[in-house]
């Protein structure tokens, strides 16, 4: 059977040829979308996984590091994100605008949304810039002695928090 119609433009009448080749065709097109769009739903939940935060970190491992010295001598900033600090003027406590956008651009970098640190403890939190995404935790576990001398608490990292390496963690979704 052959199927013909007439193109919308002027012309001589367009034959499509017969219905399989049509049916087959449309199959192929379906089969490409779906495998396209599978391949895009599995990219996202790639970029929300506990694996793709490892291998995040693992590559970036420094760069992580370098923020939390750069937070342990500036212990006065207690969060930063893209478009806030705290404290909310941070030249105030002798923290450039250039020191600022230092950690604005490592924190883009490592795919860091924000930072929150807690001086003293020196404990901090890197939320994923990514929703949904596991969080790294850097816990600095003190002795129990040390803890009491220093008159500060027993820092422990949340349960839910999966141990990297040292005093590096992953935050589950529990977490938040």
């Amino acid at each position: 059977m052959t199927l013909f119609w007439l193109d919308s433009r002027p012309g001589p009448v367009a034959c499509a040829g017969d219905y399989s080749t049509m049916q087959t065709a449309t199959n192929k097109t379906r089969l490409i979308f779906f495998a396209a769009a599978a391949l895009v739903l599995a990219s996202c939940f790639y970029w929300r996984s506990d694996a793709h935060r490892l291998s995040l970190f693992r590559a970036h491992k420094a760069d992580y590091e370098t923020l939390l010295s750069m937070l342990q001598h500036d212990e006065s900033l207690t969060f930063i994100n893209s478009g806030l600090t705290v404290p909310q003027d941070p030249t105030t406590k002798g923290i450039s605008p250039q020191r600022i956008t230092e950690y604005r651009r490592y924190m883009s970098k490592i795919g860091c949304g924000s930072i929150s640190y807690t001086p003293g403890i020196g404990s901090a939190v890197f939320n994923s810039a990514t929703p949904g995404a596991a969080d790294i935790l850097y816990f600095p576990i003190q002795s129990a002695a040390i803890a009491k001398k220093s008159g500060l608490p027993l820092d422990k990292p949340p349960a839910q928090a999966h141990h990297i390496e040292g005093n590096w963690y992953l935050a589950s979704e529990d977490f938040r």
